[in-house]
């Protein structure tokens, strides 16, 4: 099974370096150039960026720029560019710069370059990467009144993981939804909706959900009870005799959220649920994460927080290995079938002792400290800008399904002899637990095709 928090990557973060000159005509193109071209020849400004703290950086080190003595507009933007892609964390192709002239007052302008970083190297979001080394620039003799050296800001935060989020955790199970309608009138009858194609089998379990919230997290009023005999109305409606005697009986007559059909591979508990999810059967309900997983957990929390739930066992019961997702990787992150690059962690969880097929993990993420992105415009727009999901990788195994007894009478050579027609006698499915009773009465239940009874006792 994977676990995945994932981001929409199409956000990199925008670092500003911005410098100021003061004392010269800014209300003109000439008078703008003639302030730039005043700085003292020779001085300059160096950059050191520091990657050291950048969780999605390929090369978490701190390097220095060589001296940028180029202020300019368009000039001054590929000095500083060509600078940082000389450095060991950035490389070549993984930035870009452009300059930017801006009148602040008439006597007052200010040269901003934008660094956008858009390659593999530096992913996700940039706090306090550039460092400036100080009284780098200065002003010819008598030219500017001031040179305010490099006000570094982040114009547009990079998009990652923040926040956290719970585990929903359910057993093992192959059922389907539905709407669940309970009579008082009738004490062992409820009827559940779907077509006849949706098949409802003697010894499938019914899971009715009496707190009427649906089957959302922390839901503790579930209910049990095994199927006696399904009857299809041809429509869309179910009629099952059930056997109360499993569970507590539903308090009121109304409409229930439910699911119905198998929830394990074992037939021997009286519930249908495995002695993983609870010997008892009730424990079987499910269950979320007691308590918040952080967006980068290491692996030992996620598999400390699933060993403490009811249904996994707590001694050698899941193994988990975390992997950051690699640079580059896209994936259809909307299910519009259009690849994004994103950025995150994969975790691989292998339930060990779980026997049986289960249901993916899901992810609730309206905890106490919601699950977000560091982009405030990408939270804001769903799953574009944040992803927490599971899927199964690798499917258990799970013993489920019917079979027909069938018998074909007379043999074909009586039949020849005596001129008679061969006759296909089935029974109706039977589940693959039925116990012997079951399979006695599904074999006497067979009828010819004049709807005579075949068999009137069978052992």
């Amino acid at each position: 099974m994977r676990f995945s928090c994932e981001h929409f990557c199409n956000s990199r973060s925008v670092q500003q370096v911005a410098i100021t000159f003061k004392g010269g005509d800014a209300t003109t193109a000439p008078g703008r150039d003639a302030m730039i071209a005043t700085h003292a020849a020779g001085s300059g400004y160096e950059l050191t960026f520091d990657t050291t703290a950048c969780v999605f950086c390929t090369v978490k080190s701190s390097a220095a720029t060589v001296l940028v003595d180029d202020v300019t507009e368009v000039a001054g933007a590929a000095a500083l560019q060509a600078a940082l892609e000389g450095l060991a964390n950035v490389g070549a192709g993984e930035v870009t710069v452009v300059g930017s002239v801006v009148e602040v007052a008439a006597d007052e302008i200010a040269v901003t370059y934008d660094i956008t970083f858009g390659g593999d190297a530096v992913r996700g979001n940039l706090q306090e990467v550039f460092e400036a080394t100080p009284n780098t620039l200065s002003t010819s003799p008598g030219s500017l009144t001031s040179i305010t050296n490099l006000v570094i800001s982040t114009t547009s935060e990079g998009n990652q993981p923040s926040g956290s989020v719970y585990l929903r955790w359910d057993c093992e199970k192959r059922t389907r939804a539905g709407t669940v309608t309970v009579s008082t009138g009738v004490a062992n009858v409820i009827a559940i909706d779907g077509s006849a194609s949706d098949a409802v089998f003697v010894h499938d379990v019914v899971r009715i959900n009496e707190s009427g919230s649906g089957l959302s997290p922390g839901t503790t009023d579930w209910h049990y009870y095994k199927v006696i005999e399904a009857v299809h109305d041809g429509t869309n409606t179910w009629t099952l005799n059930i056997d109360r005697a499993l569970d507590a009986a539903i308090s009121a007559a109304g409409t229930y959220v439910a699911e119905v059909g198998v929830f394990t591979s074992s037939d021997s508990t009286t519930y249908g649920v495995s002695t993983g999810c609870g010997s008892d059967g009730v424990t079987a309900d499910p269950q979320m994460t007691l308590e918040l997983l952080a967006h980068n957990p290491t692996a030992d929390i996620i598999a400390s927080r699933l060993s403490a739930l009811d249904g996994v066992y707590s001694v050698a019961g899941v193994s988990v290995t975390r992997d950051e997702i690699p640079a580059g990787n896209s994936r259809d992150v909307d299910g519009g079938g259009t690849m994004k690059e994103v950025v995150g962690y994969d975790f691989s969880i292998t339930f060990t002792m779980n026997n049986g097929n289960l249901v993916p993990l899901e992810c609730v993420t309206d905890g106490l400290e919601a699950f977000t992105s560091s982009n405030a415009v990408l939270d804001g727009q769903g799953v574009l800008g944040k992803q927490c999901g599971a899927s199964t990788t690798t499917d258990g195994q799970f013993i489920d399904g019917s079979f027909v007894a069938s018998i074909n009478y007379p043999h074909a050579a009586v039949a020849a002899a005596l001129g008679v027609t061969v006759e296909e006698y089935s029974s109706e499915p039977i589940r693959w637990n039925a116990d012997a009773s079951d399979v006695k009465t599904a074999l006497e239940a067979v009828v010819d095709p004049g709807g005579h009874r075949s068999s009137a006792r069978c052992t």
